[in-house]
């Protein structure tokens, strides 16, 4: 497993070893909940730290590809996700496939 310091929280967060795979919004936030109690989609802020903190360095097992966050943006069905390869946040469209890495507080 690997770990992220919230930046805004500082609650340590543990980050799954592996993704999930590419699957839709919804999809992905039925399989973060099955991962186990209290694991879920992170937030954009969440996947911001891992991109800059972990994958930046090599570490994490991370893609270059888009994965999902559990931020809501409710306009046009869309929900945050996050690019690895860009480093930047963007909304996306809930039926898209992208990765999934489930987080969960330490």
């Amino acid at each position: 497993m690997f770990k992220i310091t919230h930046p805004t929280t500082k609650i340590e967060i543990e980050v799954a070893e592996n993704d999930l795979g590419l699957m839709s919004w919804e999809d992905a936030d039925k399989a973060c909940k099955a991962h186990g109690e209290g694991w879920r989609l992170p937030t954009t802020l969440e996947l911001d730290t891992m991109c800059k903190n972990l994958h930046a360095n090599g570490d994490g097992n991370f893609s270059n590809t888009d994965y999902w966050g559990g931020s809501a943006s409710t306009l046009f069905m869309k929900m945050g996700a996050y690019n690895f390869e860009r480093s930047t946040p963007f909304a996306g469209n809930m039926g898209e496939k992208y990765a999934v890495r489930p987080v969960r507080e330490v």
